[in-house]
């Protein structure tokens, strides 16, 4: 006999299913070893009791008609699928790890924007862009190597200087090591902004990003 008995594990997975319209998963079963769960749900899956739901995770089995016959439970409509699936989500969002994307950060520079107004040949060629109606600079992008993230800055006639990293696809976590990664890469975007053009050599960029 297994631990709890397959009817009585069964039971609680119906139970489940026609209180709350949901399968269960190895949630459930906080008095067991993951392990020994899924074992069980695998078993029970075999004889036709279970049958897990596409696209859950964790994983969510319910109880067939089978099993629903066997222990005087009602079937529960499969409308109720679209919930499941749901609370499946919600469930996931709590196992990942927090991250950040499009970050906006601000530093000052008016030696920056002053390099960019009197050199603006030299920048242009080496890649900037010049808005005419807010007297905007943008620089190139920036890669962060080997990830699907960059950077670029906007300089603006305030002294303003708004760096951007984009990274939606490529979120970053936030652990030690990312953020020590994140201030690496900062560092190399700074010395990759002085090293744009000759005249930004000149500029003072005791201010950093």
């Amino acid at each position: 006999m297994m631990k709890l008995g397959s009817d009585g594990f069964l039971r609680r997975a119906v139970d489940i299913w026609a209180r709350e319209g949901r399968g269960v998963t190895y949630l459930d079963y906080p008095e067991l070893s993951k392990r020994w769960v899924r074992q069980v749900f695998s078993r029970l899956r075999r004889l036709g009791y279970l049958e897990r739901i596409p696209g859950t995770y964790p994983a969510q089995y319910r109880p067939t008609e089978q099993a629903m016959r066997l222990l005087g439970g009602e079937p529960r409509p499969q409308a109720r699928e679209g919930w499941s699936a749901i609370e499946s989500v919600l469930e996931r969002l709590g196992e990942e790890p927090f991250t950040i994307h499009d970050i906006h950060c601000l530093f000052e520079s008016r030696a920056l924007y002053e390099a960019l107004e009197q050199n603006s040949s030299s920048f242009t060629a080496a890649g900037w862009r010049y808005d005419k109606h807010n007297r905007r600079w943008e620089s190139p992008k920036f890669k962060w190597n080997g990830r699907r993230r960059w950077a670029f800055v906007m300089a603006f006639p305030t002294g303003t200087c708004q760096v951007i990293i984009r990274c939606d696809d490529d979120p970053i976590r936030l652990d030690f090591e990312e953020l020590e990664r994140l201030r690496n890469f900062l560092d190399d975007f700074r010395a990759w902004l002085i090293l744009q053009a000759p005249a930004a050599r000149k500029a003072d960029y005791s201010s950093r990003p």
